[in-house]
């Protein structure tokens, strides 16, 4: 409920912020028109706050919209668990940031490296689990800790647009030695 309460306050204020916008495009209409023009670069400074707070709402938005989506999924989860199951058995699937990380069986050729914690997954004495969506593989106790968003989730986005700028690379050091996660 609170993130829906959110996500209706931040539409309401879209709404508003556009008839704002709308008055104030009429007003300068009115306007007698200035022969000097304010430079380029007063304009795009000037209209910077504005760009930044559009994007943090919508980047609120979208965050409450997953949100909404992830504890219905898990709603719909709980209420399959209560009711019969159909096959009989039960499927011991975890959610975490739009993974579905399914348990994985002991056989294998190799131990695979835990994407959360990066330390091998010894098969034979550890729990794991992989995504079905993605792929990430985890320990089991480190699916709790898993920060970055199944990228099966973002892909499937209406607003999905794969980045193919490349920036210039920086060194750990110009970073304040942190890692992306």
């Amino acid at each position: 409920e609170y993130c829906r309460g959110q996500l209706k306050q931040l539409l309401a204020d879209e709404d508003v912020d556009e008839k704002i916008d709308e008055k104030e495009k009429e007003n300068d209409k009115t306007k007698p028109i200035d022969i000097i023009a304010p430079s380029e670069e007063q304009d795009v400074l000037g209209n910077l706050p504005n760009c930044l707070d559009r994007q943090q709402k919508a980047a609120r938005k979208q965050m409450y919209f997953d949100k909404i989506v992830q504890l219905g999924l898990e709603i719909q989860a709980l209420q399959d668990q209560s009711g019969p199951s159909a096959s009989g058995v039960e499927e011991d699937v975890v959610r975490a940031e739009g993974h579905e990380f399914e348990m994985q069986p002991v056989r294998g050729g190799h131990n695979p490296c835990c994407e959360v914690c990066m330390h091998t997954i010894w098969r034979l004495v550890q729990w794991w689990r992989r995504c079905r969506t993605c792929g990430m593989r985890a320990h089991s106790k480190c699916t709790d800790d898993v920060k970055r968003v199944c990228a099966g989730v973002l892909s499937s986005r209406a607003r999905f647009e794969l980045n193919t700028i490349l920036c210039e690379e920086r060194s750990l050091a110009e970073q304040g030695y942190q890692c992306a996660e």
